[in-house]
């Protein structure tokens, strides 16, 4: 981990302690068949002190036993011994369904506004949906099959005088950016025929108790196979230091351990020679319905946060650097002024081909792969695939 230099931290109760974590079960729980962590540790306790108390309880905060403790344990230890969330913590940070266009208000309601696509988005999704047609995007976004372009823009003339030139590009709906309802766009494809659009929506991290439709169900028999392509990126974020006088406030990073093969893995270090290694890592499982995992933490979204703007491609000339330089110094600037335990997370996601959303939620759950003991290892386990160090 790499130290903030910060002093104390807020209230908030999700710290160490579970705070709104749930019991879920993690890979190496009793639940599961595994070794228990830290030699028989219940996962959110940490050992007694030499006074019998719960070395995690609020009573040793003050005492010289907690710091000790810490050292000793080191930060891969305690990130091990976080509690499990429990499913309904998890979020969901994206989705992409299949449905027919009379479902579409229900999911996104029939009064939210969309714009009719002038560009192409750079949705993640199934390679069989890569040559369709961006038809519009707002609080979600939809493409159609191509070949229902020009009955599109002809039904919405006629239907709502909604005025649109076409796209010279074929996979691009409007050359502008007019906008019509959910409600209208759905009847004009009931009217033309569509019986397939595929719905996304993806950055939102909605936890799990506030998606009240499950995404991709009780869809038409025709869109059985298209189901089965449905995606959901499924995640958790700890924020271990949050709310705790206990824990300082650290930058948690993650790599795989040297001398072991990537094995489809993608490493993405952070904070130069400060982060030693460390940053972020994509993993591929042995899992058939989980494609990929990532781990990283929650500086990213800090950064994010601050401005998309110089974000995806590095300097390349002496004037875009200084302005990179200055951007960062603002960027800085704007971080100090939060808590700064908001860059002390860190992040699980798990992409997950599913038929609904509660599908997916119970294939994460099922697997353990929102947990840090999932990516544990020692010479007697080396566990290549999955094998995590973290700082």
């Amino acid at each position: 981990m790499v130290s903030t230099g910060a002093g104390n931290f807020g209230s908030d109760p999700q710290g160490v302690d579970g705070g709104n974590l749930g019991n879920g079960v993690g890979p190496g729980s009793q639940e599961q068949g595994g070794d228990q962590v830290g030699g028989g540790l219940e996962g959110d306790q940490l050992p007694n002190g030499p006074d019998g108390d719960d070395g995690g309880s609020d009573g040793s905060e003050d005492s010289d036993w907690g710091p000790m403790l810490d050292y000793l344990l080191g930060p891969c230890m305690r990130i091990m011994m976080l509690p499990s969330p429990h499913p309904e913590d998890y979020d969901l940070d994206l989705w992409c369904v299949s449905v027919a266009p009379q479902q579409i208000s229900r999911i996104v309601g029939p009064m939210a506004v969309l714009t009719l696509s002038y560009h192409q988005l750079a949705v993640q999704d199934h390679k069989d949906y890569a040559k369709y047609l961006h038809l519009a995007g707002g609080g979600c976004t939809m493409r159609i099959h191509p070949s229902f372009k020009d009955a599109v823009l002809k039904a919405l003339w006629e239907r709502f005088h909604i005025i649109a030139h076409p796209s010279a590009k074929q996979l691009i709906l409007t050359k502008g950016s007019p906008a019509c309802t959910v409600a209208m766009l759905a009847e004009v494809m009931v009217q033309i025929g569509v019986e397939h659009v595929r719905v996304a929506s993806y950055g939102m991290k909605c936890p799990y108790r506030l998606v009240e439709e499950d995404l991709g169900s009780r869809v038409p028999r025709c869109l059985a196979l298209h189901q089965k392509k449905n995606r959901f990126d499924v995640g958790f974020t700890y924020y271990p230091y949050h709310g705790t006088e206990r824990f300082r406030e650290e930058i948690l990073l993650a790599k795989r351990p040297d001398g072991i093969a990537r094995s489809q893995s993608d490493s993405y270090p952070l904070l130069l020679e400060l982060g030693e290694g460390f940053g972020s890592v994509s993993l591929v499982p042995d899992h058939e319905a989980i494609k990929r995992l990532k781990c990283y933490s929650s500086l990213a979204h800090s950064l994010k946060a601050t401005s998309q703007k110089d974000m995806k491609s590095p300097p390349t000339t002496a004037v875009t650097w200084n302005r990179r330089l200055n951007s960062l110094i603002e960027k800085r600037a704007t971080m100090g002024l939060k808590d700064r335990a908001e860059i002390c997370g860190l992040r699980f996601e798990a992409t997950v081909w599913a038929r609904t959303a509660n599908e997916a939620q119970q294939i994460v759950h099922q697997s353990g792969y929102l947990h840090p003991r999932a990516y544990s290892h020692s010479p007697a386990h080396p566990n290549v695939k999955m094998a995590l160090d973290f700082k």
